[in-house]
C-alpha cells in the first residue's frame, strides 16, 4: 500500500534507495531506528526478512513499475561484511536488471586498517559501490586527505591481500555496475570547514573515474588541477604532496604494526586513554614500544613534507592557494599533537604497568604537545579559512544506555594531564 501511494504521489521517481542499517531518529522520536532484524537473537530469521523485503521490493518496484532499487547492506557486521550471510539472502532473490546491492569498499566502516570488502563480486546480484569523500576518522576535509587514487588502485596497507583489493581489480567483473559517493556528511559533529577543497576532489576524481573506468586516476588528478587552477609548474607538487597523504594518515591515526582502533579520533575529538587502551596493551605485550613511537614520527616527517610542498603550489586562484597552505599546516600541527599525546600517555602507561617512568622523555613531550596546541591555535586565529579546531576531549553516544544522549568524557587532554600532574 505504502509503494502503491508513493509511485502514485511521485511518478516521476527513477526508484528507491532503501537504507536498512544504522538508521538514526534524533529528530523523529516515535520512530525505531536501525535495520528490521535481530541478528543477534535471531540470525536465521534475519536472514529470512531480508529476502522477504527483497523480494517484496523487486516485485513491486521492478517487476511491476519498471523503477530501480538500490538495496543498502551496510549494517554492523552481518550483511555487509559476512560473505556467508550475504549469500544466503541473496540467493533467495532473483536478479533483475532493476535491482542493485550496495556495498561498502571497505570490510566495515570506513576505516584505514579494514580490507576490501569481501562480499564484492559475491553472487549473482548487479552491485553499487560506495566510497566516503569526507571521512571522520580522518580530519573531515580539515587537511589534505587524497584517499581516491588508493580506493581506486589499492591502499599501502592492502599490498599483500588478495585480489580484489581496490576498484580497479573488479572494475570489469559483471557484476560491478558502478560507484555513488558520500562527497560530503561523514560523522556527526566538527572540523567545519571554510573550504571543500579536499571533499571536493576525491568526489571529482572518483566520479569521473566512475563514468569511465577505463581512464587513469592520474588522468583525472590533472584534468581536475588544471579546472582548479593549479599553475602547470607547481602541479608535480600538488600531485606529490596528495599522494603523501594516505601514508601519513595510516601512521598517524591507525598503524602499520599495531593493533589500534581508528575511533581514537572520531569528528574534532581526540580520544585519550581508554580510547588508545587496545593499542597500548598490544604495544606493551609485543615490546614494540621504540617502533610505535617511531611510526607516529614518521607520520609528523611527511606531514612536514606535504607542508613543504604545499608552499610550493601556485594557484590562479587565491583563496585556493591560501587554503592549501593553511589546511596542509593544520594537518602538521594536529599530527604534532596526536603525536605526542600518544607518546605521552603510552610511556605513562608503560610506567603504569612496570613502576619505572620515563620521566625526562614525559617531561619534554609535553612541553612538545603544548608548543604544538599553542602553534595550532594561532594558525586558527590568523587564517580566515582555516576549519574549526580539534578538541582534546572525546564524547560518549547514547550515554549511559540512554538512546540519543550524549556527554563528553575523558579524552587526549585529560590522559596528558595526568602524567603531568604526576611529574
Amino acid at each position: 500500500m505504502m509503494l502503491d501511494e508513493l509511485f502514485e504521489l511521485f511518478p516521476e521517481m527513477d526508484g528507491l534507495v532503501i537504507r536498512t542499517g544504522e538508521t538514526y531518529t534524533h529528530n523523529i522520536p516515535y520512530h525505531c531506528g536501525n535495520g528490521p532484524v535481530d541478528y543477534k537473537n535471531d540470525y536465521d530469521g534475519s536472514i529470512d526478512v531480508h529476502a522477504g523485503l527483497l523480494n517484496l521490493l523487486r516485485e513491486e518496484v521492478c517487476v511491476k513499475r519498471r523503477k530501480k532499487v538500490v538495496y543498502r547492506t551496510w549494517d554492523f557486521g552481518y550483511f555487509h561484511t559476512r560473505p556467508e550471510y550475504y549469500m544466503a539472502v541473496t540467493s533467495q532473490v532473483a536478479p533483475h536488471p532493476g535491482l542493485y546491492l550496495s556495498v561498502k569498499h571497505t570490510q566495515g566502516d570506513y576505516f584505514r586498517t579494514f580490507p576490501f570488502n569481501k562480499t564484492l563480486t559475491l553472487g549473482n546480484h548487479k552491485q553499487l559501490v560506495e566510497v566516503q569523500c569526507q571521512r571522520e576518522y580522518e580530519g573531515k576535509g580539515a587537511y589534505p586527505n587524497y584517499i581516491a587514487e588508493a580506493v581506486i588502485n589499492g591502499f599501502e596497507e592492502t599490498q599483500g591481500d588478495p585480489a580484489p583489493r581496490c576498484l580497479n581489480d573488479i572494475k570489469d567483473h559483471p557484476l560491478y555496475a558502478g560507484i555513488w559517493t558520500w562527497s560530503r556528511g561523514g560523522g556527526w559533529y566538527g572540523p567545519y570547514l571554510q573550504n571543500e577543497l579536499w571533499c571536493d576532489l576525491n568526489a571529482y576524481v572518483l566520479s569521473q573515474w566512475g563514468h569511465n573506468p577505463q581512464r587513469s586516476e592520474a588522468e583525472i588528478f590533472e584534468e581536475y588541477s588544471t579546472a582548479i587552477g593549479i599553475t602547470p609548474d607547481t602541479r608535480p607538487h600538488f600531485r606529490r604532496m596528495c599522494l603523501l597523504t594516505p601514508d601519513a594518515i595510516i601512521r598517524g591515526r591507525g598503524s602499520l604494526i599495531h593493533d589500534v582502533s581508528v575511533t581514537w579520533t572520531r569528528d574534532h575529538y581526540l580520544g585519550g586513554e581508554k580510547q588508545l587502551q587496545r593499542a597500548f596493551r598490544d604495544i606493551y605485550e609485543r615490546n614494540i614500544v621504540d617502533e610505535a613511537l617511531a611510526e607516529m614520527k614518521q607520520s609528523t616527517a611527511i606531514w612536514e613534507e606535504i607542508d613543504s610542498l604545499a608552499r610550493l603550489v601556485k594557484c590562479a586562484d587565491t583563496a585556493t592557494e591560501s587554503y592549501i597552505r593553511t589546511s596542509a599546516r593544520y594537518g602538521l600541527l594536529l599530527h604534532r599533537i596526536m603525536r605526542d599525546g600518544f607518546a605521552i600517555m603510552l610511556k605513562g602507561y608503560i610506567g603504569d604497568r612496570t613502576g619505572n617512568y620515563d620521566v625526562a622523555f614525559i617531561k619534554a613531550a609535553i612541553d612538545s604537545y603544548d608548543r604544538a596546541w599553542s602553534d595550532y591555535r594561532r594558525l586558527k586565529e590568523e587564517n580566515s579559512d582555516c576549519a574549526t579546531l580539534y578538541h582534546d576531549r572525546y564524547v560518549t553516544f547514547n550515554a549511559g544506555g540512554v538512546r540519543n544522549k550524549i556527554e563528553f568524557a575523558d579524552g587526549m587532554g585529560a590522559g596528558v594531564d595526568k602524567y603531568r600532574n604526576m611529574f
